[in-house]
This record gives C-alpha cells, sequence and structure tokens, in this order.
C-alpha cells in the first residue's frame, strides 16, 4: 500500500494502482477593464503524470503529445522549441498558439519532462501575444522549483 498526498488530501492505494494525477492551478485574474474589448483568458498550469516504463524519453513524449494536439486544433502553430533542465532531468519546451471560439487567441508553454518512472507533461495557457511573456516567466519560474523523488 502506497499513500498519496495532495495539498490537504492523502490516499492509500494498493500496489497494483498506478498514480496518474493531473493537477491543476489557476491564476486569480487581475481586476478587468469593463470596456476591453477582448479579456485576457484564465491563466493556468496544468501537470499531468505517468508512468514512464523507459521504452520512451523525452523527444518520444513531445512529439506524441504534438500528434495528438494537431489532430485536435488544425490550425495550431508552433512557435518555438528549446531545451532545458528540471527536476534534475532534460525537459523539452515548446510555446504553440491558436484561435480559441471565445477567448481569442491562445498561447501555451509545453514542458514536457521523463525521470525515472516518472512522465510529466505541463501545460501553461494564457492569452496570446504581449500578455503571455510575463506569464511563461512566472510558469517557468514555478516549474523550476519542482522537484521529483528519485
Amino acid at each position: 500500500m502506497a499513500s498519496h498526498t495532495f495539498g490537504a488530501l492523502t490516499l492509500d492505494l494498493p500496489g497494483e494502482w498506478e498514480d496518474q494525477t493531473i493537477l491543476t492551478f489557476v491564476k486569480r485574474p487581475k481586476a478587468r477593464m469593463a470596456t476591453a474589448a477582448v479579456q485576457d483568458m484564465n491563466r493556468n498550469l496544468i501537470i499531468s503524470r505517468a508512468w514512464a516504463d523507459g521504452t520512451f524519453d523525452v523527444h518520444d513524449l513531445a512529439a506524441t503529445h504534438l500528434e495528438g494536439l494537431k489532430a485536435a486544433i488544425p490550425d495550431l502553430e508552433v512557435l518555438k522549441e528549446d531545451t532545458a533542465e528540471i527536476a534534475g532531468a532534460p525537459a523539452l519546451l515548446r510555446e504553440v498558439r491558436f484561435a480559441t471560439p471565445s477567448s481569442g487567441v491562445a498561447q501555451q508553454l509545453h514542458v514536457f519532462v521523463v525521470r525515472g518512472e516518472l512522465a510529466l507533461t505541463c501545460v501553461g495557457t494564457g492569452s496570446a501575444g504581449m500578455a503571455f511573456q510575463g506569464l511563461r516567466k512566472e510558469m517557468l519560474g514555478i516549474l523550476e522549483s519542482l522537484q521529483v523523488e528519485a
């Protein structure tokens, strides 16, 4: 039996159960101007956790994610890709942009990490353009604080 703690929640799971947690964090919006033609999107960071069985690396994880995203959003634009180190492991960073039906153009920062038996897919979302610049920096700061037990 393994104990899993998520904030104020703790669960004991039998050994044959696998932790594939999805954590969602939302930034409280600033006061919005009533006259703004396009409102900023709700800013959020979602971290999905899955088991890594050793048959794929961070590049495979990112490629599979992009395939699924392009299938769901045909007009997806990949803005850039880069590498970094997060939680002591190689990470792949990707920024994408796409139109939404109700909130204008969205921009996302995708961060992929595979460390040991853990695969993380982190997706931060906000309004595209200049509004995203500060959010990108903030999200990377949050992810740089990530600690993963080996």
